[in-house]
């Protein structure tokens, strides 16, 4: 399926949340009424995980690089924490004999985010918190991508909650013009 917002994100995950609710016991042959409630927790877990962390964090990385790439050009103050960001990471890296955007296009999504932390915190826009709240909610979406193959510590994010998070702060970073 193809999400072209983060509204049709949530509101698919609502659906299906809804058609397991309500399905009926006899598609879970052979087990209990206990097993059954047991089953489709599980499955509405899965379903919020996907949701949450899959397809509203790819769409909201998808938004932050976006904005990110065109406006390294730029010289509004958000381009200027970028490059400064992206210079740190050529020297770093003593990648010179490609061009600025070409470099500035590997730096890392954590990066951008601190970036953009801070430029909310320096601006006194209390959109700083929600950035935390998609870094910590970035290290389920690792732990989901990569194979989930340790033992995780966090929850999982409520897909509703980070909707909000994730509108408002692409909204703020793309009409900051």
């Amino acid at each position: 399926m193809k999400f072209s917002s983060y509204d049709e994100i949530v509101e698919n995950y609502m659906f299906l949340k809804t058609l397991v609710e309500e399905s009926d016991e006899s598609h879970f042959p052979y087990m209990s009424r206990e097993e059954i409630k047991s089953e489709k927790r599980t499955i509405i877990k899965e379903l919020q995980a996907d949701a949450s962390s899959f397809k509203l964090l790819t769409r909201f990385e998808a938004d932050i690089r976006t904005d990110y790439n065109e406006t390294i050009k730029k010289k509004d103050s958000l381009s200027e924490k970028y490059n400064a960001r992206c210079l740190k990471f050529r020297e770093k890296h003593k990648e010179y004999n490609k061009s600025r955007e070409e470099v500035c296009r590997k730096l890392s999504f954590n990066d951008i985010l601190k970036e953009l932390k801070s430029w909310f915190k320096e601006n006194n826009n209390l959109l700083h918190q929600e950035c935390s709240n998609i870094k910590g909610a970035w290290h389920f979406r690792d732990w989901y991508a990569h194979g989930r193959y340790f033992k995780h510590e966090f929850p999982i994010p409520e897909p509703g909650d980070l909707e909000i998070s994730c509108k408002d702060i692409v909204s703020e970073v793309i009409n900051r013009y």
